[in-house]
């Protein structure tokens, strides 16, 4: 074996790990990066030179850097969060319209029907009561207006969710959007054998 094909041997082994090196610093710059999926450098040997009925090793060749990734397991943590982005959004909902209906307290809808159908029972009973018919009309009134405010918070409620959504469809498409065009940047990246997109999947994975 010549002194050359020595040097080669050592030249590649020193490229393949300062590749390493390099892989690893970067797996500990983005230590605190939530979207970062760290990554490992594959190595395999070089092809060997045959002279003389003799093969030789030619040192190690750098195959790839990949993403040490678990596809499943994203899958399963990216559907749990939607799941609890769901349930959030849900809660916050309806915590706003039971606002609009405090039926536990004296002062809820709940009681002004109730006090308005005692005071017909009421009337029923002493039909020639001046007193009765007036707290009768007083209720009716409070029943009424109770009843048109309610509509009109809800409506109003109603109006914030109609612009919140709209505003989430425009999110939605834009992510769609951008996930089309990281896509397409990924395919061009690996359309050369050995390559791996890594940094370009991590921002698709983020957008997921």
């Amino acid at each position: 074996m010549s002194i050359f094909s020595t040097l080669n041997t050592g030249t590649s082994a020193l490229n393949a790990a300062q590749v390493a090196v390099a892989t690893t610093s970067q797996n500990i710059a983005n230590v605190d990066n939530a979207y970062y999926t760290r990554q490992r450098v594959t190595l395999s040997a070089s092809d060997a030179l045959n002279t003389k009925g003799v093969s030789i090793g030619t040192g190690v060749t750098v195959t790839s850097i990949v993403r040490i990734h678990d596809e499943f397991v994203f899958s399963k943590l990216r559907d749990s969060a939607t799941d609890l982005s769901y349930d959030t959004y849900s809660k916050q909902v309806l915590e706003e319209v039971a606002k609009k209906f405090p039926d536990l307290d004296e002062s809820g809808l709940s009681q002004n029907i109730a006090n308005y159908f005692t005071a017909w029972g009421n009337l029923s009973t002493n039909a020639t009561e001046g007193s009765q018919k007036i707290a009768l009309v007083q209720l009716a009134s409070t029943l009424t207006s109770n009843i048109q405010s309610s509509k009109e918070s809800l409506r109003s409620l109603q109006d914030t969710l109609n612009s919140q959504l709209k505003t989430s469809i425009d999110e939605i498409n834009s992510i769609g959007q951008r996930m089309a065009d990281l896509n397409k940047q990924i395919n061009m990246v690996e359309a050369e054998e050995g390559n791996h997109a890594n940094d370009l999947r991590d921002q698709r994975d983020q957008l997921e």
